[in-house]
């Protein structure tokens, strides 16, 4: 009897195991090649992860732990009258602003598809969406993907939703800094003419076509900021003057020398791009023979110098200060920068230019200077190496200001 049930068990467990592997099957398993098998077994496990429960909510809450290839499967796998509730269960298990950067990827990646099959039914279906950071989040995902395949398609729909809505922001505009950057002069003014202007800028660090017309722009955005008031154009690049002063410095320089003025950009991005094309050196030296002539601009110069990259201001300043006639016009050029630092003495960038200055005298003098416009620094702070290196005495600086010295 026993061996009879054990034959019987036997027998429908073959058969069980034949019916299993062989319904729904074209071929044998042995021709699947076996990237196909993995990438069927990969869609069973994440058609197992979403079978139980709310269909969507399940979902999302899975899509935190998707490998890899389970997300390329979710999204390709997905219909297309389910992704939009996919993306919303996905986005409300923590809000679009507490994303981690895997699900937002995921999201990214099924609007990426929506929009290459559909763009116009996925932005009508980001529209809809009632809660406003949601509606705001989508829209500004699906700018982010068309502007990589129509950026003035991109630029026209943000503009809508900024009429709409002032308070909606996104890349695109940004992202047009850059490109039409590379297209030309003419094409950035046409896209920053369209622009709403207002009482400051965003900068954005571009690349210049070869060709840009650097004196078109800036006569250009001038205009602009005449006929809006003042107001400057929201984006600008901020390495406008550096781009400038490495195509045509001197065209710059007589730029700037007639008071105009742009978003970004002064004097020591002007020096910056004279840098970069021909070395510190010539750069000094040009930079001494413009401050020399400068009359009534000098100090407008100096202070644009004086607030250099942090990385650049001791070669830059001690290059110029060296590139003068004598000892006396850069102890002055010096002191001038000093000036404006506007740091205390424990600062890195004004015990650098003391340490350039040619004597002890000179040094004293910025220090009654320094009186004068009430920023004396702490005298605590100043070591008495420091003060070695400079030929000053600590007795020195607290007859020049026995005051301060004393707090």
């Amino acid at each position: 009897m026993k061996k009879s049930i054990s034959a019987l068990i036997f027998a429908i467990g073959l058969a069980l195991g034949w019916l299993g592997g062989g319904i729904g099957r074209d071929v044998p398993e042995d021709d699947v090649p076996a990237t196909s098998t993995m990438r069927l077994r990969a869609r069973e496990r994440v058609a197992q992860k979403i079978s139980h429960g709310s269909k969507w909510q399940t979902a999302g809450r899975q899509s935190m732990s998707f490998t890899s290839d389970e997300k390329q499967d979710f999204v390709s796998g997905l219909r297309k009258e389910d992704r939009g509730s996919a993306l919303e269960a996905i986005a409300a298990q923590s809000g679009p602003d507490g994303l981690d950067y895997s699900t937002r990827s995921l999201l990214e990646e099924i609007l990426k598809t929506w929009l290459a099959e559909d763009f116009d039914g996925a932005w009508n279906w980001a529209q809809g969406r009632e809660n406003p950071l949601t509606r705001k989040f989508f829209i500004g995902k699906l700018l982010d993907a068309l502007i990589e395949k129509d950026p003035d398609r991109a630029f026209l729909l943000h503009l809508k939703q900024v009429a709409a809505d002032p308070s909606f922001n996104s890349s695109v505009p940004f992202k047009l800094v850059v490109i039409k950057a590379k297209e030309g002069a003419d094409a950035f003014l046409k896209f920053i003419t369209s622009t709403p202007f207002g009482n400051g800028s965003s900068g954005t660090f571009v690349e210049f076509a070869p060709d840009f017309d650097f004196q078109s722009l800036a006569t250009g955005v001038a205009d602009l900021k005449k006929v809006n008031g003042g107001k400057e154009p929201p984006h600008f690049p901020s390495n406008f003057f550096e781009g400038w002063g490495k195509s045509d410095p001197e065209a710059a320089h007589a730029w700037l020398a007639a008071g105009n003025t742009l978003p970004f950009g002064a004097w020591d991005d002007l020096v910056k791009g004279i840098e970069d094309r021909s070395g510190m050196p010539a750069a000094a030296t040009w930079t001494a023979e413009k401050l020399n002539s400068a009359g009534a601009l000098r100090e407008k110069m100096v202070e644009s110098l004086a607030e250099s990259d942090s990385e650049l201001f001791s070669s830059r300043i001690i290059g110029i200060s060296a590139a003068m006639a004598d000892a006396s016009t850069a102890d002055q050029f010096l002191a001038e920068v000093t000036l404006k630092i506007g740091y205390g003495f424990e600062d890195k960038r004004q015990g650098a230019v003391l340490n350039a200055m040619s004597s002890p005298e000179a040094r004293l003098e910025v220090f009654r200077d320094l009186v004068d416009n009430g920023r004396f620094p702490d005298l605590a702070k100043i070591t008495d190496y420091q003060l070695q290196n400079w030929g000053i005495a600590r007795q020195q600086l607290e007859a020049i200001a026995p005051k301060v010295a004393e707090e």
